[in-house]
C-alpha cells in the first residue's frame, strides 16, 4: 500500500496526504477514481487570481520534467515570460 502511495504521489507531500486521507484498503482502491491529482492540482491553484496563471500552472503540472521549452508547448507562447 505504501509503495503504491508514493509511487502515484511521485513522493509530493501534498499527494501523499491526499491518497493517505482517502484510506486506501488494497492497492487497487488507491486513487480509483484518478480524483485525488486533479484535487490536488486544484488546492496548488486556489490562490492564484487570474485565469491564465492558473492555466499556466496546470499546464506545467502535466510533465515530470519541465523546462522552457516543455512549458512554452503545453501552455502557449502567450503565457512564457
Amino acid at each position: 500500500m505504501v509503495e503504491a502511495v508514493l509511487q502515484l504521489s511521485m513522493g509530493l507531500p501534498l499527494l501523499v496526504e491526499l491518497l493517505a486521507l482517502a484510506r486506501p484498503r488494497t492497492v487497487e482502491d488507491v486513487d480509483a477514481d484518478g480524483n485525488l491529482a486533479d484535487m490536488a492540482i486544484e488546492r496548488f491553484v486556489q490562490w492564484i487570481t487570474g485565469p491564465e496563471k492558473r492555466d499556466a500552472v496546470r499546464a506545467g503540472a502535466l510533465a515530470l520534467q519541465l523546462n522552457e521549452d516543455v512549458f512554452t508547448a503545453a501552455a502557449g507562447p502567450g503565457l512564457v515570460t
